[in-house]
């Protein structure tokens, strides 16, 4: 197979204009080939059968051979119309040399013979190919050296031999050289149609990506000409139809956004300024671009995200989002992250960050921050009564008192729960914060009106500054903390200012939450009994356990000193379970010395150890070990134990009392709503305050109320015992109004519990009757 045609074959079905092209050039020669084949063929049938004529009687074959083999050589190819291999050719040349030989025989001349001899191996030479052209020149070589001495002289068969050789050469090596050309630009013709169909395949192929991109897209060239974009790029951006052209540079695009106002109000005098100093903003002004992503908010009040990525070759390709929605998803998160969303306050998250901005300010401006922490005075109870409801009102109306009481440049946050913060900008120095604190703490405990009832809470403030002694803003929260804390213990509803005596009190505290933790494995912790005297028999009938704590370095410590801090951390339940323990095996000890005394011991239980599940397994446990020794103890509980959920509470009363425990109110009195819910709890006593017997007076109002509240407790099945009696008196007073217990100094002090052991041993009180 020649150049030509592998060079069509590879191209067919590849790309066909070229190849069809090709292949009319290889038919016309095809068809050349067979007419000249024919020509031949009819010469040599015409030479056979006159030399056939002359020598059939002699050589019968050879003249039979003379005109059947030239016909084959004009016919064959006509009839099957395919290219000729080589052993197709050699057949051709040798039928074609003895269709020579009869001609040397018969020719009329011997310049016809050599005529003849030379152009037979030219055409099959420029017909038929290379290799075919010399075989036949070197055949038709020997040839006429063999006819040499019978047909012409030796010379001239030499020298028509070489002549026709030279001849065939040069005529197949321009052949060979038609091929290689030929080839070359069919190639380059396929070459140059395969780049075009392969671009255009391209293009369509980025176009139908374009157009199936969500986002819009515009891409520029190297000179900053946009070449490609789609369709949703023109819609986002709402250009006018047909702006968009490949002549637009991204000047233009800048220039065209400043005019219709894209990058805010503009004067037509200034667009100029604008759209330079974007494309230096960008680096679109010579400077080498680099990636960059923002999002722009356009008029119409869509959000657009941007984003530009740089090509190796210098160009460009942006898109554009639409992130509207999640724009506003994200803002709205971030609002939930920094606001409180039940007053619409700053939150906790924000308190910090703000406070550092803030702090730069006043550094810059020269000037005074304060930062005020708020704490509700009486909140849970309120809540607890009038519910969460109420309580949501309240922080509402709280939150609008405290913004309202602070000039716009300030801050108001909610912490959670009913802690507040502000930070207030000081421009007249601290005296400012003196002038404002009464006014605040006055508006803030006015009556809150819901559901045509008024409710009043108060709130503690505590108050640190900046700039102080140091710059930390955490150390400006910790500080505001401790005036806070010292506000609440100075009687509430009041404000303190930090200063160093109250941190001094604040850090003993932290030194007791730390010394706490381990307390309990150091057995640092004893119980004091303060006595219970029976009115009716005139007899110690019990005791309350008071938790002691025995520092190794303060010494004795009174539980109002640190019971509070166990009472904020998660210390409740180890100390909580510490007495509880204590006080049964103490129990369990006197039960064994006096079997026959009737006496109850007392434990108090905080409400965060009252509903933790904790409490009844370590009840059950207890009550497990030795079930008639329960009903020797009494937990007493507080009325804010019982306001916020009576059911629940009423529950666990119940649980505890069918392990055989009793159970008592503390406190009884200074709750907000004793009788409504008394009537629903398992309870087996009420314990007057102590604050009714201290105001007690003969034929004064307390009075009243505590003969009320015996005859109420004894309406209801329970025993009432009285609180803090100091006075002859009061003891007087409650034996003739029938109180069941008392305690307080009068009978005894709290007192160890070897003293306490004196006195179930036989010693009674003195005698307290009158005459």
């Amino acid at each position: 197979m020649n150049v030509v045609q592998h060079t069509l074959r590879s191209a067919k079905g590849r790309i066909w204009p070229a190849a069809k092209s090709g292949e009319y050039l290889l038919a016309a020669r095809r068809r050349l080939f067979a007419a000249i084949c024919v020509l031949i063929g009819i010469s040599g049938v015409t030479s056979g059968t006159i030399t056939g004529l002359q020598y059939f009687a002699a050589a019968p074959l050879i003249a039979v051979a003379g005109v059947l083999v030239p016909f084959m050589i004009g016919v064959l190819p006509f009839l099957i119309r395919a290219d000729w291999s080589i052993d197709k050719f050699a057949f051709g040349v040798l039928s074609a040399l003895y269709v020579h030989m009869i001609v040397m025989v018969s020719a009329p001349s011997r310049e016809a013979a050599i005529v003849y001899f030379a152009a037979i191996p030219v055409l099959f030479g420029l017909l038929v190919g290379f290799r075919a052209g010399v075989l036949s020149g070197i055949v038709t070589i020997g040839t006429i050296a063999v006819l040499a001495n019978s047909v012409v002289p030796w010379w001239m068969c030499l020298t028509t031999g070489i002549l026709t050789f030279g001849l065939t050469l040069g005529v197949c090596i321009f052949q060979r050289e038609i091929e290689h050309t030929t080839a070359y630009l069919i190639a380059r013709d396929i070459e140059v149609t395969d780049a075009t169909q392969h671009q255009q395949e391209t293009n369509q192929l980025l176009q139908q990506t374009l157009s199936n991109i969500e986002q819009g897209i515009v891409v520029y060239a190297a000179d900053m000409r946009m070449i490609a974009w789609n369709d949703n790029y023109e819609q986002l951006m709402e250009f006018p139809k047909g702006w968009l052209h490949s002549d637009r540079t991204i000047e233009d695009y800048y220039r065209f956004n400043a005019m219709r106002g894209e990058y805010g109000e503009i004067d037509a005098a200034n667009v100029d300024e604008a759209v330079q100093r974007r494309m230096r903003e960008l680096h679109f002004d010579g400077v080498e671009i680099t990636p960059h992503r923002y999002v722009r908010r356009r008029p119409n009040g869509r959000s657009i995200e941007i984003i530009g990525n740089p090509m190796p070759d210098g160009g460009l390709v942006v898109t554009f989002a639409d992130i509207t929605d999640k724009e506003e998803a994200r803002l709205a998160i971030e609002r939930l992250a920094w606001t409180d969303s039940l007053t619409e306050l700053f939150n906790r998250n924000s308190l910090r960050s703000t406070i550092v901005r803030s702090m730069k300010i006043v550094r810059r401006a020269n000037k005074r921050l304060a930062l005020l922490m708020l704490d509700l005075d009486r909140f849970k109870p309120v809540n607890d009564t009038y519910g969460h409801a109420a309580g949501d009102e309240i922080l509402r109306v709280i939150a609008e008192r405290l913004k309202e009481n602070i000039r716009a440049s300030d801050y108001a946050f909610r912490l959670g729960g009913d802690e507040f913060a502000a930070l207030v900008f000081l421009s007249l120095g601290d005296a400012e914060i003196y002038d404002m604190m009464p006014r605040l703490l006055q508006r803030l405990r006015a009556p809150v009106v819901f559901e045509g009832r008024e409710i009043s809470v108060g709130a503690s403030i505590g108050i640190s500054f900046f700039p102080n002694s140091d710059e930390n803003p955490d150390e400006l929260v910790r500080k505001a903390d401790i005036a806070l804390y010292e506000a609440k213990e100075s009687g509430r509803n009041c404000y303190r200012i930090y200063d160093e005596l109250v941190d001094h009190k604040a850090q003993k505290q932290r030194r007791y939450e730390d010394d706490l933790r381990d307390a309990v494995n150091r057995k640092e912790f004893e119980l004091d009994y303060l006595a219970k005297y029976c009115l009716k028999s005139d007899t110690v009938n019990g005791a309350e356990a008071l938790i002691r704590w025995r520092h190794p370095e303060f010494g004795r410590i009174p539980p109002d000193e640190f019971m509070p801090i166990v009472e904020r951390g998660d210390l409740v339940f180890p100390v909580g379970a510490w007495v509880l323990t204590e006080a049964w095996r103490q129990a369990h000890k006197w039960t064994q010395d006096h079997p026959a005394l009737d006496f109850l011991l007392s434990a108090n239980i905080s409400a965060r150890l009252f509903f933790d599940a904790s409490l009844m397994r370590l009840l059950r446990e207890l009550a497990a070990s030795r079930p008639d020794l329960a009903a020797r103890i009494d937990l007493e509980i507080t009325e804010e134990v019982t306001v916020g959920d009576v059911d629940e509470a009423a529950r666990i009363i119940q649980q505890i009392n069918d392990l055989g425990f009793k159970i008592s109110i503390d406190d009884f009195g200074t709750g907000y709503s004793s009788i409504s819910y008394l009537h629903k709890l398992p309870v087996h006593r009420i314990k007057i305050d102590k604050s009714f017997l201290d105001s007690f007076s003969d034929g004064g109002q307390s009075e009243t109320v505590i003969k009320s509240m015996i005859e109420l407790g004894h309406n209801l099945g329970m025993k009432v015992v009285a609180e803090g009696v100091e006075t002859q008196e009061q003891f007087d007073f409650l034996r003739d109004n029938h109180c069941d217990e008392i305690q307080g100094y009068f009978i005894s002090k709290p007192t160890t519990v070897d003293a306490f052991s004196g006195m179930l041993s036989g010693k009674q009180i003195a005698e307290r009757r009158r005459a």
